[in-house]
């Protein structure tokens, strides 16, 4: 990312983040897993910058990608069962 991207991103950060992270802590219903998904979706954003037309919509779209893919994860482990040997 050049300089002048760095700043478009950082741009789009200050004046978009507040609503993000509402949007992330909503999704997740806590808010120390929406802090989560939201530096998640930055950071995926910030890889892709140069190719992101819309902003907005992909990290509203990261996000909920983030969010079904964590359900899912937990929906496939087990319950809490004993180890036996």
């Amino acid at each position: 990312m050049d300089r002048r991207q760095e700043r478009a991103f950082e741009e789009f950060v200050a004046e978009s983040g507040d609503t993000l992270l509402r949007l992330a802590t909503l999704l997740t219903s806590d808010q120390g897993i929406g802090e989560d998904v939201y530096q998640e979706t930055l950071h995926r954003l910030a890889a892709r910058w140069s190719r992101v037309d819309n902003p907005r919509a992909y990290c509203r779209r990261v996000m909920h990608n983030i969010v079904i893919d964590q359900a899912r994860t937990q929906q496939r482990r087990p319950a809490d069962v004993p180890f036996h040997r």
